[in-house]
């Protein structure tokens, strides 16, 4: 079920690229290169590059794929910066 939320963030980068694929090269590059940065870890490049392979091949140009995993890169940022601010505002002694 994570896997399929997570095409809502391809989603959302494609449309901050100005860029269209069909639904399944989105849904192909989102659970692959989701799957395979999370597991090989440097996301922007080894889920760049599938994503990279995947777009490309549905005809986008190499200016709209890096929007879309500069977008990626910093949603992820974002996330794990709330994440961090969150836990360290839990660990704090109450007073």
């Amino acid at each position: 079920m994570s896997y399929l939320a997570l095409i809502g963030y391809d989603v959302s980068a494609l449309r901050y690229a100005r860029a269209h694929a069909p639904s399944s090269t989105i849904l192909l590059a989102s659970f692959s290169g989701f799957a395979i940065g999370n597991s090989i870890g440097l996301g922007a490049f080894s889920a760049g590059a599938v994503r990279y392979r995947l777009y490309t091949a549905a005809g986008l140009s190499p200016d709209q794929i890096a929007r879309v995993v500069l977008f990626l890169s910093i949603a992820f940022g974002v996330g794990l910066g709330i994440i961090a601010v969150s836990l360290a505002w839990s660990c704090m002694p109450a007073r």
